[in-house]
C-alpha cells in the first residue's frame, strides 16, 4: 500500500477537493481519483481524524513557526499540507523526514511556485 499516495488522498479530502466520507471501504475513492494502486484507507481516516481532533494545537504549532506571516494569510494549500504533516508527526508518530518530504511534494504539486520552499522551512522547525 502506498503511504505517499494515501497522504495525497488525505490532503485532497482535507483541502476539500474530495468530500469527507468514511473511506474504510475505498471503492468511492478509487473511482473518484482514478487510482489503481491499493491505498491504506485506515491510515487516511486516521490522518484526517488527527487533523480534525487536534486542529487548534496544530494551528498553534504552525503560528509559532512562521515568521512575518499569520496563519490566516497562508496559501490554503500550504496550510492544508502543513496541518497534515504536523498531525502525522505529532499525533501519529510519523517519521519527520519521511512526512516532511511527503508534504513538501504535495505543496509543490498543489501550491504556488514558492510553496515547497515555504512548507519545507516550516516543517524543518517542527520537532
Amino acid at each position: 500500500m502506498s503511504r505517499k499516495l494515501s497522504r495525497e488522498v488525505a490532503f485532497r479530502i482535507g483541502y476539500g477537493i474530495e468530500p469527507v466520507r468514511d473511506y474504510t471501504q475505498g471503492e468511492q475513492v478509487l473511482a473518484a481519483f482514478g487510482i489503481t494502486q491499493k491505498l491504506d484507507f485506515g491510515f487516511i481516516n486516521e490522518l484526517i481524524k488527527a487533523v480534525v481532533e487536534n486542529r487548534e494545537e496544530i494551528d498553534k504549532i504552525i503560528s509559532d513557526n512562521i515568521k512575518g506571516y499569520t496563519i490566516d494569510r497562508l496559501v490554503s494549500t500550504d496550510l492544508a499540507a502543513l496541518r497534515l504533516g504536523i498531525a502525522e508527526i505529532k499525533f501519529m508518530s510519523g517519521e519527520q523526514a519521511v512526512v516532511s518530504d511527503a508534504v513538501v511534494t504535495i505543496a509543490q504539486k498543489y501550491g504556488t511556485e514558492k510553496s515547497a520552499g515555504f512548507v519545507n522551512g516550516v516543517m524543518a522547525k517542527i520537532t
